[in-house]
């Protein structure tokens, strides 16, 4: 139409948006993909302004004016702003910015066959294809898509609570305060007349203007809510009886008050398919044999068991959500029952290039002494190795992050024992395995899945073992395996180390986020049942709770009965989550005695809150031990501090 138009592409995590002259004009539905080695193409390639990928053909026909590439995914609010405008300095992921001001317009520029980046990044670009760059066509033009000389505004604004300020009713507030932060521009800053204090729930609207006169504005919703959600409905007086537990009793009766109902929860592994879940099922002493045949019956349907060694009371596998509450039935024959719970992976993100070597000193020990990992062989465990779309482990090879075909130099491949087998994971064990290739890139490798089971990590340890590995590494933390005594896993790695092998386990990342102590008793505040321990001065102990998913697992010094200790608990302890001022939330607890000493208290935070922990008994005497740790979750205790470590299972192994 021979006019100057607009065009932005962005690409985000998981979708791709064009927009046309400022307005989002269509949606992909996918991430438009990045060069990828798999399919012979380069990951680093020369950039083509105004032809096909390899600047070939498909040349533009027309004019370009203002071309601009980022390393974010810009937001809708900064493509508007962007419009009709120049960038000429250096902007907060701007890779490059070519304004197309040089030359003369039609006149002669032979000279001018370099196009200038003006982000400060040093991309000048080159012009190909034979520019004639003299006369009114195949040169410098004018006027261009935007004026010379007006300068974009960058301005932005947002609050101190984004677009959305949640009050907790836990708090005992119903009013909020937001600050309003500019972002970009030119100070001073002029805001609009809109209340930021005492903010009732509701819709508001600002506004900034800066030195410049470039404006913005932003949105803020109030609302009005509980903060501290449970991860699924409480049991009437927060016990529950059963042998199912509350955990397995929601999922069975009340699936609609799970906060997370997803195959990738934190307390249940749904198979949302077939609607099953997977669980442990504890049996009583002497009865496993009875037990798993029972269970294996179509009035019980269930299957697809996991191997959990041989000296053990604990059944895994899936069974159907509707077959859960026929459990409770078996009291000859189960102890308890328990969900699958996930355990915790000590690393957060995988990594190509590693540091750890440089850090070791590694690379000069290997230079000094020529040693490379020649002839030893090393056993990795976390949660997967390849189980993310598009096989990322066959690219890693050909990158040169893992040993195998299609590696120059190493192309002896990682040796894969056991897969995660429960779907997609975050392929922990993979980024292990970079890290290791680039500590002893002559090593053997091989990757077994930690997070099937307890007993078949336990189990997955000592097949390392047998199968040759010298060295054992994992960064793994079992909720259920026990923190005053060795468990299997603990087990596992003394058998394996008094033979010879050498073990490294992560220490977890949970800092000091645990509290250690002498159960002491004193009377419970009303509505809780038995005595409460005394922290010291109070019963209530005081957290901080930042936004996000939260799994405290609380223990105490008892024999634990799923690894063959048959006293079972004698102290039945529960843990409770209060408000800030004592008034109690919920708990998930359930009667102990004969049996594990454990709870676990999940939830989510929706928003930044102080609350209160209490732990009480129902039964039993005598000074117990007992120890929580807050697992998942960035929650900060604020008093009465004390045993705070957070090393437990294998990791307080003699031995690791």
């Amino acid at each position: 139409d021979l006019n100057w138009h607009n065009y932005t592409l962005v690409r985000t995590t998981n979708n791709t948006y064009f927009y046309l002259d400022g307005v989002l004009s269509a949606t992909a539905g996918y991430a438009i993909p990045s060069p990828d080695s798999t399919a012979g193409l380069p990951t680093t390639m020369n950039f083509y302004i105004g032809s096909q990928w390899n600047g070939t053909g498909e040349y533009w026909n027309g004019s370009i004016d203002e071309l601009r590439v980022w390393d974010k995914a810009l937001s809708a609010a900064e493509v508007f702003n962007y419009l009709d405008c120049e960038i000429t300095t250096a902007k907060p992921g701007l890779v490059a910015a070519y304004n197309f001001n040089q030359g003369i317009a039609a006149g002669n520029n032979l000279t001018e066959t370099t196009l200038t980046d003006a982000s400060g990044n040093g991309f000048n670009a080159t012009l190909n294809n034979f520019f004639a760059l003299t006369g009114s066509t195949s040169n410098w033009v004018a006027p261009g898509g935007v004026v010379t000389g007006t300068e974009c505004c960058t301005l932005l604004l947002t609050t101190s609570a984004s677009d959305t300020l949640i009050v907790c009713i836990e708090s005992g507030q119903t009013l909020g305060n937001v600050s309003l932060i500019p972002i970009g521009g030119t100070a001073p800053y002029t805001f609009g007349n809109a209340d930021t204090t005492n903010l009732a729930p509701g819709e508001y609207f600002y506004s900034v203007t800066d030195a410049n006169g470039c404006t913005a504005q932003a949105t803020l919703n109030v609302i009005l809510s509980n903060c501290i959600i449970p991860y699924y409905e409480p049991p009437v007086n927060d016990t529950i009886q059963t042998l199912i537990g509350s955990e397995l009793t929601q999922l069975n009766t009340n699936p609609g008050s799970l906060v997370d109902t997803t195959s990738s929860n934190n307390i249940f592994l749904i198979n949302d398919n077939t609607e099953e879940v997977l669980i442990e099922v504890i049996s009583n002493i002497d009865q496993y044999n009875t037990l798993l045949a029972l269970l294996q019956t179509p009035y019980y349907a269930m299957h697809d068991f996991i191997d959990n060694g041989d000296s053990t009371l604990i059944i895994t596998g899936y069974i159907p959500i509707d077959n859960l509450l026929k459990l409770n039935l078996l009291p000859d024959l189960i102890n308890y029952v328990r969900p699958y719970y996930t355990p915790v992976a000590s690393t957060n993100t995988g990594l190509t290039i590693t540091q750890g070597d440089k850090a070791m000193a590694g690379d000069k020990a290997k230079q000094a002494w020529k040693l490379s990992g020649k002839g030893i062989k090393i056993g990795v465990m976390s949660d997967s190795y390849n189980t993310k779309f598009g096989n990322p482990a066959q690219t890693d090879i050909i990158n040169g992050d893992l040993p195998g075909a299609g590696n120059a130099n190493y192309n002896k491949p990682v040796i894969l024992s056991a897969e995660f087998p429960y779907g997609k994971a975050t392929d922990e064990g993979r980024a292990m395995l970079q890290i290791v290739h680039d500590v002893a890139p002559d090593a053997e490798l091989v990757f077994r899945s930690g997070f099937v089971s307890a007993g078949h990590f336990a189990d997955g340890i000592k097949s390392l073992r047998d199968s040759g590995c010298n060295i054992i590494v994992d960064d793994i933390t079992y909720l259920t395996e026990p923190f005053f005594t060795d468990g299997v896993v603990a087990k596992a790695v003394e058998d394996v180390t008094a033979s010879g092998v050498s073990y490294f386990t992560s220490a977890g990342n949970f800092g000091v986020k645990s509290y250690e102590g002498i159960f002491n008793p004193t009377a419970a505040p009303p509505n809780f049942i038995g005595t409460a321990h005394n922290f010291g001065g109070s019963v209530f102990q005081s957290v901080s709770l930042l936004k996000g998913t939260y799994t405290i697992a609380l223990q105490w010094d008892d024999p634990f009965y799923s690894i063959g200790e048959s006293a079972g608990a004698q102290n039945d302890l529960d843990i409770y989550l209060a408000d800030q001022f004592g008034n109690k939330l919920f708990g998930f607890n359930r009667n102990n005695f004969e049996g594990d000493p454990l709870e676990i208290l999940p939830f989510v935070v929706k928003s930044t809150i102080n609350a209160k922990i209490i732990i009480t008994r129902k039964s039993g005497n005598g000074n117990v031990k007992f120890k929580y740790v807050i697992f998942r979750g960035d929650g900060t205790i604020l008093n009465y501090n004390q045993g705070n470590g957070t090393i437990i299972g294998q990791a307080n192994a003699a031995s690791a």
